[in-house]
């Protein structure tokens, strides 16, 4: 043991052919990475939630996920997802607690959704990306084509 916590997140994305396959879960890829690329602004509102203190919103069933196409270098003092095609869609219902300190966020971009590479990701308690994110990682998954249903799933774990 190191004596300190440490905060990782691992992005699923699950790629569907159409909805169809969705709904019969037979994704025709699944790719699977895990990070530890917290932003400062993500801290400050995680730390604000524990204290109790006014007029922080929590990454709750009203929570988005945001897939950018940007592969710009990471920098904790980021505030948004960088590219320049960037989209935020709404979890499928609210995060749930799994095994392990594990939180999870569960969202779908259905055939007109997202259609631009995926190589950024985010939690972000606000449509636009504009309120807190709490994490950007960078992991090339791949461009979502039109008519595809693609399943991002976001993992964040303590130990």
């Amino acid at each position: 043991m190191n004596g300190h916590a440490e905060i990782h997140f691992t992005v699923t994305v699950k790629k569907f052919k159409d909805d169809e396959a969705h709904k019969l879960n037979m994704p025709y890829q699944v790719l699977l990475s895990r990070h530890s690329d917290l932003l400062d602004e993500g801290a400050d509102e995680l730390i604000k939630l524990i204290c109790g203190i006014a007029g922080a919103t929590a990454w709750s069933d009203t929570a988005y996920l945001g897939v950018g196409d940007s592969s710009a270098v990471f920098d904790p003092t980021h505030t948004d997802l960088q590219g320049a095609n960037k989209t935020y869609f709404a979890v499928d219902g609210a995060p749930t607690l799994e095994a392990g300190q594990k939180g999870r966020w569960v969202g779908t971009a259905t055939g007109a959704v997202a259609n631009h590479a995926w190589e950024e990701f985010t939690v972000s308690n606000t449509l636009d990306g504009t309120g807190k994110n709490l994490m950007r990682i960078l992991a090339d998954k791949g461009t979502k084509a039109e008519g595809e249903t693609w399943e991002l799933t976001v993992d964040e774990e303590f130990s």
